[in-house]
């Protein structure tokens, strides 16, 4: 077993032991173990970068790990037992902002089914184009791109203040019941009771 300073989330280190065991690099610290099987988790990772169109680089910057290093792990499944749990946290990252990207996408497929605004006043709302919006409309994007879902965002958060704004005017017993709810819990309860 090596003794070794894993440094990640500037400026904190954590000291670990690890050795590899076939597939996998067993990590130990302060009483806890990890068994972290590096092929499956790096293909984990490529999948999702598949899926969710972001730039890298600063997933990269949190755990301090060089772009080089990297891409050299992610080609030749390289078995380095400190890139590997680096490449672990990064994936653990952006599989936490992939499915918040995920969940506005289907918000949005949501509101534009349901007809809560038409596709042209969503289309002003998020400036995104009319064919995006036809897309996400009819699920035909396979693909999640952070700077529209930033977009989604914003045109989800003004259609929910909107209601809020109408309901407190005119029933100020569910603005009372939903203001306080999730942008997500929002709509369902929204929809639930009209």
């Amino acid at each position: 077993m090596k003794k070794r300073t894993i440094r990640f989330y500037k400026p904190k280190y954590v000291s670990m032991l690890f050795y590899k065991k076939d597939n996998l690099l067993i990590y130990e610290w302060q009483g806890d173990t990890l068994e972290l099987d590096y092929l499956k988790c790096q293909n984990q990772l490529k999948q999702l970068l598949q899926q969710f169109k972001i730039n890298v680089n600063h997933y990269l910057s949190l755990v301090n790990l060089s772009k080089s290093r990297y891409y050299k792990t992610m080609k030749n499944t390289d078995d380095n037992p400190i890139t590997n749990f680096k490449i672990r946290l990064i994936y653990l990252h952006i599989k936490m902002d992939y499915e918040k990207v995920r969940s506005q996408y289907i918000l949005t497929y949501y509101i534009l089914k349901t007809n809560l605004v038409s596709v042209d006043q969503y289309m002003q709302l998020s400036t995104l184009t009319k064919q995006t919006i036809y897309q996400l409309k009819n699920r035909n994007k396979r693909q999640y791109r952070y700077a529209t879902y930033l977009k989604l965002e914003s045109a989800n958060e003004q259609i929910q203040q909107n209601i809020l704004a109408t309901l407190k005017k005119t029933d100020i017993k569910r603005y009372n019941d939903l203001a306080p709810l999730t942008i997500i819990d929002f709509f369902q309860n929204y929809n639930l009771s009209t």
